[in-house]
C-alpha cells in the first residue's frame, strides 16, 4: 500500500471489488492447469532444506508453472496454496509431491445460510443494534475532534449525518430483532492526540468499515430474504458514505498535520489489512442471517488490499 493510493472513490472501489469476486466467488482454475509437479532432491539437498526449517522442502515447489497458470487466470498470491507431502528415498534424498491449489477448492459457497433458530437471528440483529447504538457516539466524538482539528465545516456536518444514520440504523436492527432501540452510550471526553486520532481514522474507518461496507453488500446479495436484503443494503449504502468521510480526512490530516500524520496513517493502514487477512479466513457459519464461507471472506479482502495498492 502506498500513499499514493490512500485517497480512493470508496464507492469505485467497493463496485471493483465486488465485480472482481464475480458474484463473491473465487475465479475458476483453468481446464489446462499444469499437474502437481514432483520435485527429487538429493541426499544432500533433502538434508539442508530440513536443517533450514520445518517448511523449507515444500517452498521448493513455490514458482512452478501450475502456481503460474493460477496467477494468469486470476488469483492472487494470497490465495494460492502450496503444501507437499514428502517420500525418503533409499539413498537418503526424497521425492516431494507438490500440492499447488487455491483457497478456494472447497468449492463455492451456498447462496445463503441454511435457516437458523429465529432465536439465533433475533440475537444478532440485537448485537448489530447495540453495534449502531455505539456508532451514534462514536461519530458524536468525531465531530468534536474534527473541531478540534480546525477541520473544514463540511467535514463536521458530515460527521453530524453520519450520526443520524446511526440512529437509523440501530432502530432498523432493533426492528429486525423485535427488541427496543438501545440507548446510545455515553460520551466520555478524553485528552485529544492527534496523532492517535489519525491512526484510528486510518485504520477503524478508511480499512475496517470500508471492508466492512464490502462484506454487509456481499452478504445482501445471498440473502434469501427480501427484507433481510433490503436491510442489509440499506445499512451498507450509507456505511458507504461514512467509510468515504474517512479517506476524505485521512487526506485532509496528512496534509495538515504534515509528515508525521503521513506516516502514521499509512503503518496505521498496513497493520490494519494485515488483521484484515487474518480475520477474513475464520469460520462465520452462524454470523447473522447471511453468513459468507472462509474462502470467500479471504477472496473479498486480499482483492480489496490489491485494489487498495494499484
Amino acid at each position: 500500500m502506498t500513499s499514493n493510493a490512500a485517497h480512493p472513490s470508496v464507492r469505485a472501489l467497493v463496485g471493483s471489488v465486488l465485480s472482481l469476486c464475480s458474484a463473491c466467488a473465487c475465479p475458476s482454475s483453468p481446464d489446462d492447469l499444469p499437474a502437481n509437479p514432483t520435485i527429487t532432491l538429493s541426499a544432500e539437498e533433502y538434508e539442508s532444506a530440513r536443517q533450514t526449517s520445518s517448511e523449507a522442502v515444500c517452498e521448493r515447489c513455490n514458482g512452478g508453472s501450475r502456481e503460474a497458470a493460477l496467477r494468469e487466470a486470476g488469483f492472487f498470491a494470497g490465495e494460492i496454496t502450496v503444501d507437499c507431502s514428502v517420500s525418503e528415498n533409499a539413498d537418503g534424498g526424497a521425492t516431494v509431491e507438490c500440492h499447488v491449489g487455491t483457497q478456494c477448492d472447497a468449492g463455492r459457497a451456498p447462496r445463503a445460510l441454511a435457516a437458523s433458530p429465529r432465536s439465533s437471528l433475533e440475537g444478532w440483529w440485537a448485537n448489530m443494534a447495540l453495534r449502531e447504538a455505539e456508532a451514534i457516539t462514536a461519530f458524536d466524538e468525531l465531530a468534536l475532534e474534527l473541531a478540534a482539528l480546525g477541520a473544514p465545516a463540511a467535514f463536521i456536518e458530515r460527521a453530524r449525518a453520519a450520526r443520524e444514520d446511526e440512529v437509523r440504523h440501530a432502530e432498523l436492527c432493533a426492528s429486525m430483532a423485535s427488541v427496543a432501540v438501545p440507548p446510545a452510550p455515553r460520551l466520555t471526553l478524553t485528552p485529544f492526540d492527534p496523532m492517535r486520532f489519525v491512526e484510528l481514522n486510518a485504520a477503524e474507518g478508511c480499512i475496517r468499515e470500508t471492508f466492512a461496507v464490502i462484506d454487509t453488500l456481499a452478504r445482501a446479495s445471498r440473502a434469501s430474504d427480501a427484507r433481510t436484503r433490503e436491510v442489509l443494503r440499506t445499512i451498507a449504502m450509507d456505511e458507504l458514505q461514512h467509510a468515504q468521510l474517512s479517506w476524505d480526512i485521512d487526506a485532509w490530516a496528512r496534509r495538515h498535520l504534515g509528515p508525521p500524520a503521513r506516516s502514521t496513517s499509512l503503518a496505521a493502514k498496513r497493520r490494519a489489512t494485515r488483521q484484515l487477512v487474518a480475520r477474513a479466513g475464520r469460520n462465520e457459519a452462524h454470523d447473522g442471517p447471511v453468513a459468507l464461507a472462509p474462502q470467500v471472506r479471504r477472496a473479498l479482502a486480499y482483492r480489496f488490499i490489491h485494489r487498495l495498492a494499484a
